[in-house]
């Protein structure tokens, strides 16, 4: 695992970097990697708060009904060691 210095240094250098609005470098990736969410059903939730309730009572309520799904929660880094411990 990287030190915390090099973790630093690395987020540092991509500062000046900006954000990359739309979603132009995930579809370049995706076509890379042949992946094709054609015919697949996709939510996406986003807002301040109750974001991880919403995609958990989701993800049960399609369980329950034997329906197929994935939950990818991304974790919100307010300092670098806040998404470890």
């Amino acid at each position: 695992m990287p030190s915390d210095s090099a973790v630093r240094a690395w987020l540092e250098s991509t500062r000046d970097n900006g954000m990359a609005l739309g979603l132009d470098t995930t579809n370049a990736i995706l076509k890379q990697l042949d992946v094709n969410f054609d015919g697949t059903t996709i939510i996406h939730v986003a807002g301040s708060n109750g974001k991880g309730t919403l995609c958990s009572l989701l993800s049960a309520s399609f369980t329950l009904n034997c329906e197929s799904n994935v939950m990818f929660s991304s974790p919100h880094l307010c300092r670098l060691k806040s998404a470890s411990g």
